[in-house]
């Protein structure tokens, strides 16, 4: 990870990771770090990341439209585009892996299906910066990414940021947009008892669509 937040406890450092990252994306890590102090929920990873990630998202989108700069906007979605194409590439990963697993008949079948998984992947990624019509062609932001070896951790942590983004962004539509009354209703969905406020998450997130 670029940076990190202490949650408050002491000022959070400038590392060299970010400073020279484009102002959309430094937004971006910025709002993020910031979420993490206005709440933070003990032992569950995914709604922590997940939310800041929700809020990370309504964040960059409210401060481009105060900045009136085309050039951000455009740089933005630009990002934002690349995003969602490692994010599919990533899910549909994670999804074949699963499968995989499910229909394995034993440890060495399974193993056999994993490495087919990640060497999938990655030669769809390569292909996909080979493409002169991707997004990804010329944006090389994910190529360290894809050039180490990845196992299930890698995407384990992805959805552990993106799992439940889209169930906090319909929390935050049905409140308006309002974000004092959206992180009160993540304090009262964070005082659930966990399979009562992962149901509640279920919910909001059928109604939102799939997780991005």
């Amino acid at each position: 990870m670029p940076a990190y937040s202490t949650l408050g406890f002491s000022a959070d450092p400038v590392l060299s990771t970010f400073i020279d990252v484009p102002r959309p994306e430094l937004a971006r890590l910025i709002f993020h770090e910031l979420a993490h102090q206005e709440f933070f929920l003990a032992g569950d990873s995914t709604f922590n990341e997940s939310f800041a990630t929700a809020v990370e998202e309504e964040g960059v989108v409210r401060w481009l439209a105060s900045q009136h700069d085309a050039r951000l906007n455009e740089q933005y979605e630009r990002q934002s585009a690349c995003r969602r194409v490692f994010t599919d590439l990533v899910y549909g990963a994670r999804q074949a892996l699963a499968a995989a697993y499910e229909a394995g008949p034993d440890d060495a079948a399974r193993l056999a299906a994993k490495q087919r998984v990640f060497a999938g992947l990655k030669a769809s990624y390569v292909a996909l910066r080979a493409d002169p019509t991707s997004v990804l062609h010329d944006f090389p932001g994910y190529d360290g990414y894809f050039a180490r070896e990845l196992n299930n951790a890698d995407l384990a942590a992805f959805a552990t940021y993106t799992k439940r983004v889209s169930a906090f962004a319909k929390l935050l539509e049905e409140q308006g947009g309002d974000l004092a009354r959206f992180y009160a209703a993540v304090r009262e969905l964070a005082s659930l008892p966990q399979p009562a406020r992962e149901a509640r998450l279920d919910q909001l997130q059928s109604r939102a669509g799939p997780p991005r």
